[in-house]
């Protein structure tokens, strides 16, 4: 069952309002305490259409929409979870055609990352939950990581305009550390691991000071249909 229209009780419908209040602690009305996470929902399935992002809801089997319509290059939250095990879906939009789930351990006012991506070359949609830094940049800094999804790129290096190292041996489905870089312009290249082979030139990149970034490969860097290897860059907000 997708959402809570199709038959839920008003118990369930009570506890999505406590899943999605915030990040601060609460308790229910009979005193039981509950611990928060936050979660953020990336489309980055280039060969998926608009996909909605849903969760289970806390202690029932209904899956309610946390998000609607989420094209490719999108990103939505982040927004309070109750912490612990919690399972999400993406969906077809409009329909209740479940296409990818992943199960994640939220720890309390923990950061989190679903993203949708292109599963190897059968570009079959798939969710990647990863976690993110709880932790704010430096004034003058900021924090940059990459993460690889592309569905058919090799392990991948990220040089800087001067061809210094920044990242080696970039998996797919892997995301770099953090980086704490100085706030500005960068140009960055991704290369194949080990090799000057050029994959991508990505456009000039601006950071500001004290934020925290994800830069996503996605798309298909040979021959295989649908979008391109490109890089998108997401700013890690505040929670809704």
């Amino acid at each position: 069952m997708k959402k809570l229209s199709e038959g839920a009780s008003l118990a369930s419908l009570i506890l999505v309002a406590l899943l999605i209040a915030g990040c601060d602690n609460g308790s229910t009305d009979s005193g039981e305490e509950y611990v928060y996470a936050s979660v953020r929902f990336i489309h980055s399935a280039p060969n998926t259409e608009q996909i909605d992002f849903a969760y289970i809801v806390y202690d029932s089997d209904y899956y309610a929409n946390a998000v609607e319509e989420v094209s490719y290059g999108e990103q939505n939250g982040y927004f309070g979870f109750v912490a612990g095990s919690r399972s999400f879906r993406a969906y077809l939009s409009g329909t209740s055609l479940s296409v990818a789930n992943v199960t994640v351990t939220l720890a309390e006012n923990g950061k989190y990352t679903i993203v949708a991506n292109d599963l190897d070359a059968t570009i079959n949609p798939d969710l990647l939950a990863i976690a993110d830094t709880t932790q704010i940049a430096p004034e003058g800094k900021s924090f940059l990581r990459f993460l690889n999804v592309s569905a058919d790129a090799p392990d991948m290096d990220i040089k800087r305009a001067d061809s210094s190292l920044l990242v080696t041996g970039l998996g797919r489905y892997e995301a770099s550390g953090y980086i704490e870089l100085d706030a500005g312009t960068y140009r960055f290249t991704a290369v194949s691991s080990g090799s000057d082979i050029q994959l991508l030139a990505l456009d000039p990149l601006t950071f500001t000071s004290t934020v925290c970034y994800t830069v996503i490969l996605s798309g298909t860097a040979y021959a295989l249909p649908g979008a391109q290897l490109n890089a998108k860059i997401y700013q890690e907000t505040g929670v809704d």
